[in-house]
C-alpha cells in the first residue's frame, strides 16, 4: 500500500526527508512558508524579485484577458 504524506507547514522538511527514505510513500503535499507575504519579496535578491515580480505582473494581466498563465 501506498501512501500520501501531507505535512504541517512546521515538519514541512522532516516529512520530505521521511518520504525519501520511505518506499510506500508515493507522494508528498508540502506547503511553502512564504505565499503571500512581503517576506517572500525580502527573502530574494533584488534582480530575482523584480523578475518574479515581473512574471506575477504578466500572469495577472494574462487572466485579466483570459490568456494562458505565463508560470
Amino acid at each position: 500500500m501506498r501512501h500520501l504524506a501531507l505535512p504541517a507547514w512546521y515538519s514541512t522538511i522532516a516529512t520530505l526527508a521521511t518520504a525519501v527514505d520511505d518506499q510506500n510513500v508515493a507522494a508528498v503535499i508540502s506547503q511553502c512558508l512564504f505565499t503571500d507575504d512581503i517576506a517572500s519579496s525580502l527573502a530574494l535578491d533584488p534582480l530575482s524579485s523584480l523578475k518574479v515580480t515581473a512574471l506575477a505582473l504578466h500572469d495577472q494581466l494574462n487572466f485579466l484577458l483570459r490568456n494562458v498563465p505565463v508560470v
